[in-house]
C-alpha cells in the first residue's frame, strides 16, 4: 500500500504518512482488543496460576505486531526503506544543455534535464530476485488472468520473437510521465499550512 501511495504522483507527500498512520492506529486498536480477548480467555483457564509467562508472551507478541507501519511513517523514514530495498533502481538526472530564458525581464541560463530510471538497471535487479524469476519461468499456458491472454495471445504468437518457443524473450513497457517535475500537484508538492 504504501510503496503504491510512494510512486504515485497524483498523490501529494504528505499524505502518506497520514495514511500510515490512520493504519497504524487501525492496527493497533485491533491489537488492543484481540490481546484482551486472548487474555481474558487465558484468566478463565482452570490452570491460569501457571500460564503468567504465556499471557506475558502472547502481550508482547501483540504488541509487536500493533504498528506494522511504523517503520514508515516519515517521508524521511519511507526513502531510506525504498532506496536500501535490494530491487530498488534510483533515477539517474540526465543532463539535456542549457538555454537561456527571460525571467521577470531578466536573461537567466536555464539548464534542462529529466530523470531516467535506467531499463537494464531495472531488468537486473528483478533477475536478481529469486521470487522474480520463478514466476517468470513458470507454466504460464495454466494462467487464464488478463495479462496471460495478452502476452500469449496471437499478436504475441505471430511476433517473431515472442511466437518462437526456442527463444525466451521478454516484453518490456514502457513508462513517460512527462508531467512529473512540472505538475503542482505532484507528490512533492508542499503540506498545506
Amino acid at each position: 500500500m504504501v510503496s503504491s501511495l510512494y510512486v504515485n504522483s497524483s498523490i501529494p507527500s504528505y499524505i502518506i504518512p497520514q495514511a500510515v498512520s490512520s493504519v497504524n492506529e487501525i492496527t493497533e486498536c485491533v491489537a488492543a482488543v484481540v490481546k484482551q480477548d486472548v487474555v481474558d480467555a487465558l484468566t478463565k483457564l482452570p490452570s491460569y496460576s501457571s500460564l503468567p509467562d504465556v499471557i506475558t508472551h502472547v502481550e508482547q507478541a501483540v504488541e509487536s505486531v500493533s504498528k506494522p507501519l511504523d517503520l514508515l511513517s516519515t517521508k524521511h523514514k519511507q526513502d531510506n526503506f525504498f532506496a536500501n530495498h535490494p530491487l530498488f533502481v534510483p533515477a539517474e538526472t540526465i543532463s539535456l544543455g542549457c538555454r537561456y530564458e527571460v525571467r521577470a525581464g531578466e536573461n537567466c541560463m536555464v539548464y534542462d534535464s529529466y530523470e531516467y530510471v535506467s531499463v537494464e538497471k531495472t531488468l537486473r535487479s528483478l533477475l536478481y530476485s529469486r521470487e522474480y524469476v520463478q514466476l517468470l519461468l513458470r507454466d504460464r499456458q495454466t494462467d487464464c488472468d488478463l495479462m496471460s491472454c495478452f502476452s500469449h495471445g496471437e499478436r504475441f504468437k505471430q511476433h517473431f520473437l515472442y511466437g518462437d518457443s526456442s527463444k525466451f524473450s521478454l516484453s518490456i513497457q514502457l513508462f513517460y510521465d512527462g508531467l512529473g517535475k512540472t505538475n503542482p500537484l505532484r507528490g512533492n508538492t508542499v503540506a498545506p499550512p
